[in-house]
């Protein structure tokens, strides 16, 4: 005979995972297993006699469920259907068609998942409609445009005035210098982060850099620089314990004169979407109009 309780599965559960995966990793896992408990089972067994010996007489058991994805694959007339029979609106049909040739339905199922009134079974609002969708996918891909194009000037201008302040400030290999420095660690990750991409770096003036020299380790600032993420940029610019040269390069970019993020509106007083969001979307409309 063998005995389940909730709670005796609970602490094993939990024990199972500590001893298998490490106490804090083990916690992770198992609040892990728990959200996900419809794809598992987890049971604990413990005799309900006393056992002859003092040894602990049950047992725990991890049974990990799976399933095998079965869908098909569709084509355009299919989704349609399928759309138009979960409810959607779809004014042009088309259109529509046309739209899915060239955004597929998997993309475009995040913009249409807003309009769902049932998360099961996919059931849409009675308003919701695939042009509304198709909008939204729009203006977010005009929105994203954007962003990057701006943080592309920017990543830019930091690089080249990373490159002109420390270089003339220290030398031409001063993301070398672990003296100039806050964070070991850090300086440790940027170097590997740095080391990488050299490698794993096709172009000609890296190539041609290597055919003509061996010392240092590494080209010179104005060439290792172009290879850099922005976030590796930033973090080295971070990690500096040069604190003249980072001011320079911020009286170049005029932070200084810049009011605080606190002292500025991030939002409209009309909406809850930050201001470049809403001035887009007037835009649009009047566009439309």
């Amino acid at each position: 005979m063998y005995r389940f309780t909730p709670k005796r599965i609970k602490i094993a559960f939990h024990k199972a995972c500590e001893t298998t995966f490490g106490a804090r990793n083990g916690r992770n896992v198992s609040k892990n297993l728990e959200v996900k408990r419809k794809m598992s089972i987890f049971a604990t067994s413990e005799s309900t006699t006393l056992p002859v010996r003092t040894a602990y007489q049950g047992g725990t058991f991890l049974f990990i469920a799976t399933m095998k994805y079965n869908k098909q694959p569709l084509d355009i007339p299919a989704q349609m259907a399928m759309l138009k029979g979960r409810g959607l609106n779809i004014a042009d049909e088309q259109a529509a068609e046309k739209t899915l040739s060239r955004i597929s339905y998997f993309r475009l199922a995040a913009y249409l998942r807003p309009m769902e009134a049932d998360k099961n079974t996919h059931q849409y609002k009675p308003n919701a409609s695939f042009e509304n969708a198709v909008a939204l996918y729009e203006f977010d891909a005009e929105l994203r445009e954007m962003v990057f194009r701006a943080i592309g000037k920017i990543e830019i201008a930091l690089r080249t005035k990373m490159i002109h302040h420390f270089s003339l400030t220290y030398n031409a290999f001063w993301f070398l210098k672990m003296s100039i420095c806050k964070d070991e660690h850090l300086f440790l990750e940027n170097l590997s982060s740095i080391d990488r991409e050299i490698h794993r770096s096709k172009e000609d003036f890296i190539k041609q850099h290597y055919k003509k020299y061996t010392k240092p380790a590494y080209p010179p600032a104005w060439k290792t620089l172009e290879l850099l993420s922005l976030g590796t940029l930033t973090k080295i610019f971070t990690n500096s314990s040069a604190t003249k040269t980072k001011k320079a390069i911020a009286l170049d970019f005029d932070c200084t004169a810049c009011p605080s993020i606190r002292d500025r509106p991030c939002q409209s007083e009309e909406s809850e979407l930050p201001l470049p969001v809403v001035w887009h979307l007037k835009r649009r409309i009047q566009q439309n109009r």
